[in-house]
């Protein structure tokens, strides 16, 4: 029996020794090796200038094209869309931007349905994950994580948590350096495929939205020109009123949703856009917002 105890204790021994391992190398390996998606790579420029920063969920990822800006203007665009964000994630995304001391000329916000939700998005989450260590990041984490303690403390844990967006197959590819799906330089993921278009509008908008107060609290800090705005929604979309709702919580905030009505040709489905649709957008925001402004001044 004695035997038997010390086999299991020296088991134990190499399992523990074997997960503190591990922790190490993929915490080492993200950390280190080449970013793979728009966190990692946010948290790699450093004291960067960026012109023209826009901030969403999949609309913004799929809707703009930073190339196009930087082709047309000479100035440097990144597009932070990242799929699944709400405004809390957008909070998320300007706190890093003041972290990594990014000086930007202009930040581009879109609003929508989005500010009928408060929670956080389990991708962007799993994106912070390797990052645990970092206190704004174990901050931003101890609200959106329950299990907090255990993510930080025990080893490989939070690996094995996340393993279906972080596991063995992610890492070995920031391991070999492997480029991602998407060129984070731009941030911009193209839509070619068209869908069926239909979809709705929320029916009734709640009072506030306390991300988007903390997001203006953020936004006046740090003297960001900002602008919020709306992107395309196809014609059949119902409850359209939603946006004459949002509009009288935020007055600043600026309309596109109908730029291209009667052009089902630019539309995925109802709140995406092709990728030819994507560039006309971009055109759009580089006339009303970059060519518009520089002449005014």
């Amino acid at each position: 029996m004695k035997k038997f105890f010390n086999y299991l204790f020296k088991l134990l021994i190499i399992v523990v020794l074997t997960l503190y391992f591990l922790e190490f190398a993929y915490s080492y390996v993200y950390q280190n090796g080449k970013p793979r998606n728009k966190v990692s790579y946010l948290l790699a420029q450093e004291n960067e200038n960026i012109d023209y920063i826009f901030i969403g969920s999949s609309r913004v990822d799929n809707g703009v094209d930073p190339i196009v800006i930087s082709r047309k203007t000479g100035k440097t665009a990144l597009n932070l869309g990242i799929q699944g964000a709400i405004i809390d994630d957008y909070l998320l995304i300007l706190k890093l931007i003041d972290k990594q001391n990014i000086d930007v000329e202009k930040i581009f916000i879109q609003i929508d349905y989005v500010y009928n939700y408060e929670n956080y998005s389990d991708i962007i989450n799993s994106m912070l994950i390797p990052y645990i260590n970092d206190p704004l990041i174990y901050n931003e984490l101890q609200v959106r994580q329950p299990d907090i303690w255990r993510l930080k403390n025990i080893p490989f844990y939070k690996y094995m948590l996340f393993d279906y967006r972080i596991g063995f197959r992610e890492f070995f590819s920031t391991l070999i350096r492997k480029e991602p799906r998407i060129a984070l330089e731009s941030g911009y993921y193209p839509l070619y495929n068209q869908l069926p278009r239909s979809g709705e509008l929320p029916m009734s908008i709640p009072g506030s939205n306390k991300a988007f107060e903390k997001i203006k609290e953020i936004v006046s800090k740090n003297n960001w020109d900002v602008i919020y705005y709306t992107a395309p929604i196809c014609d059949e979309i119902k409850n359209r009123d939603y946006l004459i709702k949002l509009k009288t919580k935020i007055p600043e905030l600026i309309n596109l949703a109908d730029v291209f009505k009667g052009k089902p040709e630019y539309f995925h489905d109802c709140v995406h856009l092709l990728d030819s649709g994507a560039k006309a957008f971009t055109e759009i925001m580089i006339e009303k917002f970059i060519y518009q402004e520089e002449n005014n001044e």
